[in-house]
């Protein structure tokens, strides 16, 4: 082999753990559109999710998404074949019945082209927040929900179907987690104005709170997170430190629960300022990576302790958190990354001896 190509060989690798964390995550939301409604490019082509979908698998094994009719979902679920990920489908339902009629005839499709697999779909919900937005009554989400399960079940595949909503609508909506199969929620300290010192503390005391409701049936976080940028005076302060920060002690809470989630989100969203014509909206800044496909850097160089997880084995890992007087860990790159580095080099390097 030339020189030039090992080189090649090693300096992708290289990139490739510059811009990783050293855990995975239970799962992440991803939005394979890139424009708004009237947008001529606002849905993200072939070569784009194959690009993003690859970035997302080095952390986590499963993502979710908004929508099966918005854009090409095709794209999104055969990469997901490809790579051995999952994927927890969402169906959009808004304020008039065409939106899920479009949805439903989607997943239709879709079952018809074999692309929807018991081993593949992790679940479904059936809207998103409609009833915290008012978009329809729980009578006719509850109708939804049955058609997709109806139809589910008579195509032989097995996923658990939802209604996903805020914490307190499903509280309000107690017939709505009766009728599930599994309980899903979207909750953000961020959005409660939580500050980030007890924002952990306040996830824990909520979910708590909810299991009691719930019982037994189990429960899935489809959404939380912590914006890095924006401003907004009903949230929370949005920073790159604050968002590092809410992530790691998020994992640690939820691998200490044991709690099944996906986390908000993949790539920010610039597209978002357009929509909401705010510059400075925060909606636009939850990524772990940016829209360009780089790693975030407080993400990038972001320490989270080691804990027994399924996804695989971590290396333990040491040195200066968030609250230390040294620089945080989210500007410092880890010890473990390093090493990491440096035996890519090494061997780089014995590579490159033998072939010259």
């Amino acid at each position: 082999m030339h020189r030039q190509s090992l080189l090649l060989l090693v300096l992708i690798a290289l990139s490739g753990s510059l811009q990783a964390l050293n855990v995975k995550l239970s799962g992440i939301n991803y939005d394979f559109r890139q424009g708004p409604d009237w947008a001529l490019d606002r849905c993200k082509g072939l070569a784009q999710v194959t690009k993003e979908m690859r970035l997302l698998q080095t952390v986590t094994n499963r993502v979710r998404v908004y929508s099966l009719s918005d854009c090409n979902v095709r794209n999104v679920l055969r990469m997901a074949q490809g790579l051995n990920m999952t994927v927890w489908l969402g169906m959009w339902v808004g304020n008039t019945t065409r939106t899920f009629d479009r949805e439903l005839t989607q997943l239709k499709n879709l079952a018809l082209e074999g692309l929807l697999t018991s081993d593949l779909i992790a679940g479904v919900n059936v809207g998103s927040e409609v009833l915290y937005r008012n978009d329809t009554t729980p009578e006719v989400l509850l109708g939804n929900m049955k058609k997709v399960k109806d139809f589910l079940s008579t195509q032989g595949i097995k996923a658990p179907v939802s209604i996903t909503d805020t914490l307190g609508e499903l509280y309000k909506n107690p017939k709505v987690i009766e009728a599930v199969d599994v309980v899903t929620l979207n909750q953000f300290p961020f959005w409660n104005k939580v500050d980030v010192e007890h924002a952990v503390t306040d996830m824990e005391a909520a979910m708590q709170s909810f299991a009691n409701v719930t019982k037994d049936k189990p429960i899935v976080i489809t959404e939380t997170g912590w914006a890095h940028g924006g401003s907004d005076s009903r949230a929370s302060k949005a920073s790159p430190e604050n968002a590092a920060r809410y992530m790691k002690e998020f994992y640690l809470l939820a691998e200490k629960k044991g709690w099944k989630y996906y986390y908000f989100a993949g790539f920010d969203t610039p597209y978002r300022k357009v929509v909401e014509k705010n510059n400075d909206t925060v909606e636009a800044n939850f990524g772990i990576f940016t829209e360009k496909g780089k790693m975030n850097a407080h993400y990038e160089q972001l320490t989270i302790p080691a804990t027994k997880m399924v996804d695989g084995p971590v290396t333990p890992l040491t040195g200066p958190t968030l609250n230390s007087t040294r620089a945080p860990s989210s500007m410092t790159p880890s010890s473990s990354k390093r090493s990491r580095w440096m035996t890519l080099l090494l061997g780089a390097l014995a590579l490159l001896s033998a072939a010259s």
